[in-house]
């Protein structure tokens, strides 16, 4: 099967995501949610000033994420601003961006 026209900068796809936060002793928590990127124009995204404002425009939607008690959060704008206050949160997302332009795989 050949490749596929299709209007650039178009659709979505769900990656996975691994967000690794520090702990003492020189560990980590590692936590998995799987995110849902809006295709980008190439090129387009070198154009953002942070890490933090192209995941802004490319993030659209998450699987596995919840409050402390397990109750999912339902993904909105607010909800991804908040997010993207976490350092390790933008460090995972955009390995997540890079590994789907890449071909990375998840590990079974």
């Amino acid at each position: 099967m050949g490749f596929t026209k299709r209007a650039a900068g178009t659709g979505t796809y769900k990656w996975p995501a691994k967000i690794k936060t520090p702990l003492d002793g020189g560990h980590y928590q590692v936590e998995e949610m799987l995110l849902e990127f809006k295709r980008q124009e190439a090129g387009k995204t070198s154009s953002y000033k942070s890490d933090a404002d192209f995941l802004r425009a490319a993030v659209v939607g998450w699987e596995n994420y919840a409050d402390e008690n397990g109750k999912p959060i339902p993904f909105s704008l607010k909800e991804l601003d908040e997010l993207l206050k976490d350092e390790f949160f933008v460090i995972g997302a955009s390995q997540a961006f890079t590994d789907s332009l890449l071909g990375a795989r998840e590990k079974n």
